[in-house]
């Protein structure tokens, strides 16, 4: 057997490992607390789309839709938003993405977010987005990224924002034609009406090229709130990601 199939076969059992895990770990916290006698973690299922138009070799308009049941599955809502992407300062990048943001040093996106709440009394949130991430080539194909986030909250009864920050190390593997970058991040919020972290949560997921404009993100979450009553969920969520051509391209 040669160096290549042997390779070949190591990357195909790297990558079935992932999708297992990513499949089989809130199936597996649920059964332990079952058994321990302990309310199971609700687990919820999120979809999203995200749609990329390339405005200049620098510049992305994104557009974002996604729908969740809600952390407990009884509070649905919708959130859509448009996004101006600025990416700054190329550099070589061994991940095998269709976004080019993702050899870039930094990206700036100013972007906002429409949330509709579908249960009870429907209630609207309209929320300012502001991101800086930067990111850095490591060595072996890895690559780390920072993003910094501020959400400015327009809620129903007040307006307020909060601060989080993700780490996230990602690695791209390629099968052949089938090219996929298993991740690993995690995230933690800061809210400033109670002036504390109260939430982080941490995400193993994978991202696959279907084609040079469709790639398909399918990732497990694990979210915990840690201020008073501290509560945690499970969400297994599919996004798929779309890239459209440059205009005059």
């Amino acid at each position: 057997m040669g160096d290549g199939d042997t390779k070949n076969r190591r990357l195909r059992t790297i990558a079935a490992f992932l999708m297992v895990l990513c499949i089989l770990t809130p199936t597996a916290a649920a059964r332990a607390q079952s058994l321990a006698g302990i309310t199971p973690t609700p687990t919820t299922f999120w979809s999203q789309v995200d749609t990329y138009v390339g405005l200049t070799p620098s510049i992305d308009f994104m557009f974002l839709a996604s729908g969740t049941p809600g952390r407990d599955g009884t509070h649905p809502e919708i959130v859509l938003g448009p996004n101006i992407d600025i990416a700054l300062w190329n550099f070589f990048t061994h991940l095998k993405t269709n976004n080019p943001e993702r050899s870039k040093y930094l990206t700036l996106r100013v972007g906002y977010r429409y949330v509709k709440n579908l249960y009870g009394q429907s209630t609207t949130q309209n929320t300012g987005i502001l991101e800086l991430t930067p990111r850095v080539p490591l060595p072996w194909g890895f690559q780390l990224a920072d993003r910094n986030r501020i959400d400015l909250r327009g809620l129903p009864d007040r307006f307020t924002w909060r601060y989080r920050n993700r780490i996230a190390l990602l690695r791209s593997f390629q099968i052949h034609q089938f090219a996929f970058t298993p991740y690993a991040q995690t995230e933690v919020f800061y809210n400033c009406d109670l002036g504390e972290w109260t939430q982080y949560n941490y995400t193993f997921g994978v991202i696959s090229r279907i084609t040079p404009k469709v790639e398909v993100d399918t990732w497990y979450r694990r979210q915990t709130t840690i201020t008073a009553p501290v509560t945690s969920a499970n969400i297994v969520g599919v996004k798929l990601l779309l890239f459209l051509h440059r205009v005059g391209n």
